[in-house]
């Protein structure tokens, strides 16, 4: 099952001036490596604010990397933005409880659960703390900003 979580951008003023403009295709490509920086360094600095932290120790969220390696941007002449296809980055991004679920082991015949053998185990779910990365700072906003004006600026 793939899912897309994606940071859109969306301001009505810039809406409003970018209909303005005939040929936004260049725009969005450097709208949308704005949107992508600004994920990037979301994970980068552990959350702005930080997340908070996690029971093992260590930065939340990037123990593998993966999540944070699989952001790509995307645009049209429309649209800029960047996203993910990472299943569980929806719950991280803003927490929530997972449903319960039955653990069965993957490589051997059971499972070993609080000193005793087990085939699986009733997992309750667990409650994932809200740490937002899919979000646009006041410094991500000015360049886009910038970009923009400049867009519009050159615009004959």
């Amino acid at each position: 099952m793939e899912v897309d979580i994606n940071v859109p951008l969306y301001n009505p003023g810039i809406e409003q001036l970018l209909n303005q403009c005939k040929n936004r295709s260049p725009l969005m490509k450097k709208l949308s490596i704005v949107v992508l920086n600004e994920v990037t360094d979301n994970f980068r600095y552990g959350g702005r604010p930080a997340w908070l932290p996690v029971a093992r120790g260590g930065v939340p969220l990037t123990l593998t990397g993966h999540l944070r390696d699989s952001f790509r941007e995307f645009n049209t002449a429309d649209i800029a933005g960047a996203g993910t296809n990472v299943v569980y980055a929806g719950i991280h991004n803003k927490g929530g409880k997972t449903r319960p679920h039955v653990i069965r082991p993957k490589n051997k015949k059971a499972l070993r659960f609080g000193g005793r053998f087990a085939k699986s185990v009733n997992h309750p779910g667990s409650k994932i703390d809200k740490r937002e990365f899919l979000m646009i700072t006041d410094y991500g906003w000015d360049e886009i900003h910038h970009h923009t004006d400049e867009h519009l600026t050159n615009q004959s």
